[in-house]
């Protein structure tokens, strides 16, 4: 099972490598999340034109009970200011909020196999 086999390092998780391995998803799984984070950090910089890449971007793994539900990310920006986003995985979508809290934006992604 697939839950079994995530490994935990710090605030992230990682899916054990034989796994990913065994089933050929080790390069999916790693594209997939790579697009995430671009699409997440174009969408928070333009929303206040920041320049992509200078500000850091943090990740939390959020999980429901003992299974992953989601990441929370949030950008860090000039005078403390915190901008985030939610990538629920039920709905495969995210969801977008502004310094005051505010959801300035909702994307639903396409699932892919």
């Amino acid at each position: 099972m697939l839950q079994k086999e995530i490994c935990f390092v710090g605030n992230h998780f990682v899916f054990c490598k034989e796994m990913l391995q065994r089933m050929h998803l080790e390069d999916h799984f790693n594209n997939n999340l790579t697009q995430l984070r671009k699409l997440v950090s174009h969408t928070l910089c333009q929303r206040n034109d920041f320049e992509e890449g200078i500000f850091q971007i943090t990740e939390k793994f959020l999980k429901r009970g003992k299974n992953i539900c989601g990441i929370f990310f949030c950008l860090h920006g000039p005078r403390s200011m915190k901008l985030t986003a939610v990538w629920e995985t039920e709905k495969n979508s995210i969801r977008f909020y502004d310094s005051a809290g505010e959801k300035f934006k909702t994307l639903s992604l396409a699932n892919s196999t």
